[in-house]
């Protein structure tokens, strides 16, 4: 009958495989290109209206930038962005839900009245992690709801062409 040889344990320096920390994404997150690294950009609001949006433009305008101000078929669509890069999807939707809140009665009305009030998400996608979320908490749903604003996420996929913020982030 062979010997079974006894594996003596690990010295006391040494970690076996299945005892080392799992890294998690957010520091695969900080340690691969941008272009590699799925994560959050930023989250627009899109309003179409049928009517001169431009009182309820000046008061965002205070806090947000306007990426698309068109006409197409006497709808006006406006899209814009917050000046100041939310830290994460959370944050955005309760910093636009506080703009919305915060509007005088006859400015709100006009909120009210568009034809569609959007909060857009946007996620670039990458190579890695395998799995990504991005938390909408109860609080930040329930003020959407309060303010009668859709929620859309959309992603953006990795194209090797077009992986790059339409502006840079603040440093």
């Amino acid at each position: 009958m062979a010997q079974q040889s006894k594996r003596s344990p690990p010295a006391p320096h040494t970690q076996r495989q299945e005892d080392r920390p799992i890294v998690s994404s957010l520091v695969m997150d900080l340690t691969m290109p941008d272009s590699e690294a799925t994560r959050f950009l930023n989250v627009d609001l899109e309003l179409v209206a049928t009517f001169d949006l431009t009182p309820l433009l000046e008061h965002f305008n205070r806090t947000t930038f306007t990426l698309r101000d068109s006409v197409d078929d006497g709808r006006r669509t406006v899209w814009m962005e917050l000046d100041a890069d939310p830290k994460d999807t959370d944050d955005a939707l309760l910093r636009y839900a506080m703009l919305v809140e915060s509007l005088p009665s006859d400015i709100r009305r006009l909120w009210d009245e568009c034809e569609d009030r959007c909060l857009n998400v946007g996620i670039q996608s990458g190579l890695a992690p395998h799995a990504s979320a991005f938390r909408i908490s109860t609080a930040a749903l329930a003020k959407l709801v309060a303010i009668a604003a859709r929620l859309v996420i959309t992603v953006y996929s990795v194209d090797g062409e077009k992986t790059k913020r339409s502006r840079p982030r603040a440093t």
